[in-house]
């Protein structure tokens, strides 16, 4: 490969470009909520466990032409990252930038899948050096510059991963997962880490949308579906919350968690009917379960029903596990 020519401009220029969103994908504008998910105004309703329809995207920036000149540096580029030579492959994208009318550089599609496999392979390599921050930050370098949204939702699930195992925080975390669903809805992933970063940053609000697209594709997802009906329930969301908890519960008539809820809603509603007939229900199934024990004589207690309450409190005393006392032997 031949030396780079005196053309050569400094490296601060992509690192510019980078900053200013001249490669199209800037990170500094992650929402904290996917434009395809339910709007905050999301009502009460059979509806509003379901994600609204995708927004229109916003168009993407003009391309710029590209030179036959700026063609043979990119040409030079791949040969270098080949080679892994990293830096000249950097050196020979820089080169192939044109300028805006304001003096910025402007790179083409192509410069821009080329500079993103770069940051791929550089933090591959990081990675296999055990550098696993450097492998973070260009994982993030590689999503901004990818002018694929499919491959740039990639790139920033597995900085998410990468982040994870370094110990970056979830509020950190958490809008690089909405970006990644911005970029590509269908992505899974993207969806199940957002929905669960933006419930470690506590921020459940922020959390629901994913989960409900989670509900919608896999509503069989027992663990997001009762997540997801906890959230609702949070919210206010008491007639939405009830049904899913329904669904949970008929399907799975051993699942506490959800039997347990959907009893306390049916006594918030008032239809201690049906309360009284859950609890029941998950006795008969787990006749020594302490926990359900002492939340069905809450219950009994609020409604006034001391002496039931008591039985049920004793039995739940009587069941639970007692501290054997250890027999010392005597100091000699």
């Amino acid at each position: 490969m031949s030396a780079i020519t005196p053309r050569k401009t400094s490296h601060l220029l992509l690192v510019s470009a980078l900053a200013t969103g001249a490669l199209g994908l800037g990170l500094s504008g992650c929402s904290s909520q996917s434009p395809a998910q339910v709007s905050k105004d999301s009502t009460d309703s059979e509806k509003s466990i379901e994600p609204t329809s995708k927004t229109r995207p916003t168009p993407p920036p003009v391309e710029p032409k590209l030179s036959a000149e700026a063609e043979k540096y990119l040409e030079d580029a791949r040969a270098e990252l080949d080679a892994k030579e990293f830096s000249a492959a950097r050196a020979m994208i820089e080169l192939s930038a044109t300028q805006d009318a304001a003096g910025q550089p402007v790179f083409h599609s192509k410069a821009r899948a080329l500079l993103a496999e770069l940051e791929r392979a550089v933090a591959d390599k990081a990675v296999e050096d055990g550098d696993l921050q450097k492998a973070y930050e260009h994982r993030r370098l590689a999503a901004e510059a990818e002018p694929a949204p499919a491959l740039g939702s990639k790139d920033l699930v597995q900085a998410i991963l990468v982040g994870q195992q370094i110990g970056v925080m979830a509020e950190e975390l958490a809008p690089m997962a909405s970006q990644a669903v911005d970029l590509q809805t269908s992505n899974a992933e993207a969806q199940t880490l957002a929905a669960q970063l933006w419930d470690d940053a506590a921020e459940p609000a922020r959390a629901l949308p994913y989960y409900q697209w989670l509900y919608k594709v896999s509503p069989d997802n027992i663990t997001a579906s009762t997540r997801l009906a906890t959230i609702l329930l949070e919210e206010q969301k008491i007639q939405d919350a009830r049904r899913l908890f329904e669904e949970i519960y008929q399907a799975h008539p051993d699942h506490i968690i959800a039997g347990i809820q959907l009893a306390d809603i049916y006594a918030t509603l008032g239809t201690h009917d049906r309360a009284n007939a859950v609890y029941e229900e998950l006795l008969a199934a787990q006749p020594e379960s302490s926990g359900i024990l002492m939340r069905y004589a809450r219950y009994l207690e609020g409604r006034g029903e001391h002496e039931r309450a008591a039985a049920m409190k004793a039995r739940a005393q009587a069941n639970m596990p007692g501290i054997k006392k250890k027999k010392m032997r005597k100091l000699r």
